[in-house]
């Protein structure tokens, strides 16, 4: 109780603190800078010198102890200036599937003429990665780990660094300004499709035909032709009776349904979905979504296809249940 209260007030401070924006420069307002464990030992080590020299009157002991804070001053100083030559631009998320690890894209810029040094990132409570500064301009894909499908909230990402001399560390929590949206992981499955009207409720998908007439050239007339194909343009020029070529488009409208029994196994139906989702898309093909009490209608598109994949990302398996109770 007590660690979820203070976790609670440490994020309305951070959000005072430091915003939620789409890019970030280091400065005085969002940097922390503390003694590493290593620091922490140096300081100790000195204290240390400082009470022999002085009791003993050692001037190469109180020698070697102000040698070291003036080492603890000068990396204090230069970790800090370092750390603040960063800044970070987020981009817009890609698209993520569940059980996949989730990169997220982002421009680190480097204010110096010469690159050099480390940069370290970690995700909640991952362990820390690290960044090889060798380009004033880098462009990272920065781990976060794996998400189970919905709609996520993204925890602060912790930057930091103990550059030069490994005695201060800097860090910063930065706020990332954009949810992330896991779409499920697609299965191979294959598209079953019924031509009868009467199967249609029972089926997972539909196939819905619809023809249009597209003219593709002028031919000499036959008398199984419709007469409203004749070209009355050229008979009243004197080229004769000829008529007007028309090439039939069938173009298949497919419904993606789940399956009566998919409150079982809920998450193998929705990622067979994503797949098929992917396919129709990647074949330019006219389709539609229904998820329970959520209908897409038939489309085509890439806006429609990330609709559909939010949509099966963010179902719930209650909504299933209450649109069978019915």
């Amino acid at each position: 109780m007590l660690k979820k209260w203070f976790m609670r007030q440490k994020s309305h401070w951070l959000d005072k603190r430091i915003p939620i924006a789409q890019a970030y420069t280091f400065d005085v307002n969002n940097t922390f800078i503390m003694p590493s464990i290593f620091g922490w030992s140096v300081i100790g080590i000195s204290v240390c010198l400082f009470v022999l020299g002085t009791n003993y009157q050692n001037n190469i002991i109180l020698l070697v102890c102000y040698f070291l804070i003036a080492l603890l001053l000068l990396s204090l100083f230069q970790s800090y200036f370092y750390f603040t030559r960063f800044s970070i631009k987020f981009n817009n998320a890609d698209e993520y599937y569940a059980n996949r690890d989730v990169t997220l894209r982002a421009d680190i810029q480097f204010a110096h003429k010469e690159s050099f040094g480390q940069l370290m990132y970690r995700y909640s409570k991952s362990i820390d990665n690290v960044i090889n500064i060798e380009h004033d301009t880098l462009f990272q894909h920065l781990k976060l780990g794996k998400f189970a499908r919905g709609q996520h909230n993204l925890d602060r990402l912790t930057f930091s660094s103990t550059y030069p001399f490994g005695l201060f560390r800097c860090w910063t929590h930065l706020a990332i300004p954009f949810s992330l949206n896991v779409y499920p992981e697609p299965i191979k499955a294959a598209l079953v499709v019924n031509n009868t009207e009467q199967n249609d409720k029972a089926d997972a998908q539909r196939l819905v035909s619809s023809s249009s007439e597209e003219l593709q050239g002028i031919r000499e007339y036959s008398t199984t032709d419709p007469i409203h194909h004749v070209s009355w343009k050229h008979v009243a020029k004197g080229q004769g009776l000829l008529s007007k070529d028309f090439a039939e488009h069938v173009s298949a409208k497919t419904i993606l349904r789940l399956k009566p029994n998919s409150s079982l196994n809920l998450e193998l139906e929705l990622s067979k979905l994503t797949y098929l989702v992917n396919q129709l898309s990647r074949h330019s093909q006219t389709f539609g979504l229904e998820l329970g009490r959520q209908q897409i209608l038939p489309n085509t598109g890439e806006g429609h296809r990330l609709q559909c994949l939010k949509e099966l990302a963010t179902f719930s398996i209650n909504d299933f249940f209450t649109e069978h109770q019915r």
